[in-house]
């Protein structure tokens, strides 16, 4: 393939677009729009609002794609034009493309409760400037209120708590659980009782009705009727796909209002592309339409549709939805579909729990508690699962059970799949908790 290859988005999925066309099409030219030049990892960046991560030490860098010989633009795409496949930049400037990958990915959702004018309202963005003032607004603040219990505002407030100590903090969420999108109620449970261990106050089953202040937030009102005293407010409530540069330039999107592709990550538009945050994903167990937006799986999309510029090979199969979620040592991760998602489609499952160890034998120092929950369809199939526990074994689990779910294993399957195992660092031979959830479920379905 040879030409001109516009990727606008400097994210996980635009920076892997970029490798991969000049890895496979070397002779290509590659332009990467990205709007701003200071911009942070995004999945760290509690760390560095609860100081544990220097601001300078999370920084996002382009540098490497100018190594390889990628154009590296700072500047904001307005509007694209299909027809004659050109670009225009709000520099003034006019790209004309061969090939164009849309990378926009996303922005946060937003409260419009009058909290614009107000300093000490924060919502999480990646841009340094703005973590920065986060940053040094939360290291002042005596009491911090986070709105959203997903797993932002979980991950935010548990940091906050174990390394600035003397903060008050305070987390409201509008469901009557915590992550009640993801977790089933024990698991839920599980994590605001580690999170009321740490100091937090939960405050559930309310929402923020309005702000008030003098300039800067004063006092948040919420619709349970309380008024707290705040210094700092950081809402995190979601985030949703930026798509206006596809929407005004007439590119086809789902119901959802995200960029729809086919199998190849191609858009409606003849020699577009969409990658990560701002296009459709379907799930692997059912094929309907999930929410998500995760780095590893934007990182995916790029290699696959850059390899796909050129000749289309590289099938983007549907994804297994999961995340993973800390509280001071404490880990909590999910795959799949698990309670909530299962009885709100209708659909009968049975469950296996297994309460283990993450080391072997137990006597060894260091070894800790392991909670595994499997769900299986009435068909024995692996539709999900939820982990805890005090090791990094429990992303290594989360992992391996998203994997089974790809792979649609049945129960006696995942009976069969081997496991690595070594003392201190994963669960023992005889209670490896997948195989043990899988020999609890099979009782269950026979």
């Amino acid at each position: 393939m040879k030409g001109r290859v516009v990727i606008v988005g400097g994210g996980p999925a635009g920076f892997n677009v970029a490798r991969a066309v000049k890895t496979f099409y070397p002779e290509c030219e590659v332009t990467l729009i990205e709007e701003k030049e200071d911009t942070q990892i995004p999945c760290s960046i509690p760390f560095v609002i609860a100081g544990r991560l220097p601001l300078e030490k999370n920084r996002y860098s382009l540098e490497k794609l100018k190594e390889l010989g990628v154009e590296v633009r700072t500047c904001k795409a307005e509007v694209l034009d299909t027809g004659e496949r050109k670009l225009f930049l709000e520099s003034g400037e006019t790209l004309c493309y061969d090939k164009l990958v849309l990378a926009t990915g996303w922005k946060p959702k937003v409260l419009s409760l009058g909290e614009e004018g107000l300093e000490g309202v924060y919502y999480i963005s990646k841009t340094t400037e703005q973590v920065k003032r986060i940053l040094e607004d939360v290291k002042r603040a005596k009491r911090i209120l986070l709105v959203g219990g997903g797993f932002i505002g979980i991950g935010l407030a548990g940091e906050i708590k174990r390394t600035l100590k003397g903060k008050e903090v305070i987390l409201v969420e509008v469901s009557e659980r915590l992550a009640s999108g993801s977790f089933s109620p024990a698991f839920s449970r599980r994590l605001e009782e580690e999170l009321t261990a740490f100091g937090v106050k939960v405050l559930k089953g309310t929402a923020v009705s309005s702000f008030d202040g003098n300039g800067r937030v004063k006092r948040v009102s919420l619709s349970s009727g309380d008024v707290l005293d705040v210094d700092v407010v950081i809402v995190a409530i979601g985030f949703k796909p930026r798509v206006e540069l596809a929407q005004e330039a007439g590119i086809c999107l789902t119901g959802s209002g995200k960029v729809a592709v086919d199998e190849f990550l191609r858009t409606s538009a003849d020699g577009v592309f969409a990658v990560g945050n701002c296009r459709a994903y379907t799930c692997v167990i059912d094929g309907e339409e999930v929410n998500t937006m995760l780095a590893s799986v934007s990182a995916r999309d790029g290699y696959v549709a850059g390899i796909n510029l050129g000749e289309p090979t590289v099938k983007a199969k549907g994804i297994v939805p999961f995340g993973i979620t800390s509280v001071g040592d404490s880990y909590f991760g999910f795959a799949g579909y698990t309670e909530v998602a299962l009885r709100e489609k209708g659909r009968a499952f049975v469950t296996a729990e297994v309460e283990t160890k993450d080391g072997y034998p137990s006597a060894l120092k260091g070894v800790n508690p392991l909670k595994v929950k499997l769900y299986f369809d009435k068909a024995g199939v692996i539709v999900g699962g939820e982990v805890w526990g005090r090791s990094k074994y429990v992303p290594a689990l989360v992992d391996f059970i998203s994997r089974l779910v790809w792979e649609r294993l049945s129960v006696d399957e995942v009976l069969s799949v081997q496991s690595v195992a070594f003392p201190s660092v994963t669960p023992s031979p005889l209670a490896q908790p997948v195989q043990l959830g899988a020999l609890m479920a099979k009782k269950s379905l026979s």
